[in-house]
């Protein structure tokens, strides 16, 4: 009895401890802007919940678990966002689904876009990049199942489909992220402080962001990966035909081997 009482409240410590450690990083999130992802955010965090600034130790991985909470946070916002467009794009276009799925993300992305070098390089640490190249993996998954007008489901998104993916759609996918990450790209290059500092009257200070930039490239890679993937399927179909055609051939030669 005593050890199951001593496993209930080691349960419920963990449990409120993940709760704390979610509670700091959702908190933390608004004050990126100010002081990037940093034990600093962490911190500001930890207060705003009604903690000791030092509290932010309990969120172990610093700014890049920051990072991966926001980049969680984010997919599936986005999930849920484009199961509620999915109802009304029956007309659009494959590029013009995709690109508006990219757009969509990297919209999420605006708030932090002058720190994004600083999320970038913290995603590609050792530690983190398994988990960045899986995220990125269903990032691409979700876009794709979103372009082509694919059911969403949760499962298969998480790695839990019923077979095995075709080689043209692990392709299509590769591409797909690709994409996203030179996008991704286009946009911290639009956000450099140089490209935005404002002239004369404004004394040098930052304009808005502006992404229109980014977004018209967007749509250029989506148009891009539309024509690849009907390049893709015309060489599909043609290796079908050549297949079977190679299957008669066999038969026949095998047909007149016997009668031989």
């Amino acid at each position: 009895m005593l050890r199951l009482a001593v496993r209930h409240l080691s349960a419920a410590a963990t449990g409120e401890e993940a709760g704390l450690r979610a509670s700091i990083l959702a908190a933390a999130l608004k004050h990126v802007p100010a002081h990037g992802w940093s034990a600093h955010a962490l911190a500001a965090g930890a207060t705003d919940v009604g903690l000791s600034p030092s509290a932010h130790a309990i969120v172990g991985g610093g700014g890049a678990e920051l990072v991966a909470h926001f980049q969680q946070s984010a997919d599936e916002r986005l999930r849920a966002e484009l199961e509620h467009l999915a109802q009304g794009v029956e007309s659009c276009t494959v590029a013009q689904r995709l690109s508006a799925g990219i757009k969509l993300r990297l919209s999420y992305i605006e708030p932090y876009a002058a720190s994004w070098p600083q999320a970038l390089a913290l995603q590609a640490l050792p530690s983190q990049l398994p988990a960045t190249v899986k995220r990125a993996s269903l990032l691409a998954e979700l876009l794709d199942d979103y372009a082509h007008a694919t059911p969403m489901s949760a499962g298969a998104s998480a790695g839990h489909g019923l077979g095995p993916v075709p080689p043209t759609a692990c392709a299509r996918r590769a591409a797909i992220g690709g994409a996203y990450a030179l996008a991704e790209l286009h946009m911290v290059a639009d956000s450099a402080p140089a490209s935005r500092a404002a002239a004369g009257a404004d004394g040098g200070r930052q304009q808005p962001l502006d992404l229109s930039a980014s977004y018209g490239h967007v749509d250029e890679l989506c148009a891009a990966l539309e024509r690849g993937a009907r390049s893709l399927r015309r060489v599909e179909t043609e290796l079908a035909h050549a297949a079977v055609h190679s299957r008669l051939l066999l038969g026949v030669l095998a047909s007149l081997g016997r009668r031989g």
